[in-house]
């Protein structure tokens, strides 16, 4: 293949505070990031930049500020537009960050608490 090893690692922020883990992510502008599954509700926060978002449910145009919140078993598929920050939510009282991937992350979408998934 012509194409170049395109795969680059984006700046990450972890924050934690009582309660909350915080994951600050600087998404370079024309980048194609692509996320994980999450198990549960998490609040997503752009608070820079512009990126087209596609997930199973269509495509939409996020541009700063913006703040919402993801339902469980969403997959993601974003390109930066500009560069972007985006930070996302979780709760959590561990500092671990093995540990808060293993309990926030699905590993597919088999993982996912039914109870957890809304309509």
């Amino acid at each position: 293949s012509d194409l170049p090893d395109a795969h680059i690692e984006c700046p990450v922020r972890h924050w934690h505070a009582p309660g909350v883990y915080c994951r600050e992510m600087t998404i370079p502008e024309k980048a194609v990031v692509i996320g994980k599954i999450h198990k549960h509700a998490q609040i997503n926060i752009i608070s820079k930049g512009a990126i087209a978002v596609m997930t199973e449910f269509g495509e939409m145009l996020i541009e700063a500020p913006y703040t919402f919140i993801s339902e469980p078993g969403t997959k993601r598929v974003g390109v930066a537009l500009t560069e972007t920050v985006w930070t996302t939510i979780h709760p959590t009282d561990k500092t671990d960050l093995q540990e808060i991937e293993n309990d926030v992350i699905a590993k597919s979408y088999d993982d996912i608490p039914l109870l957890e998934m809304h309509s």
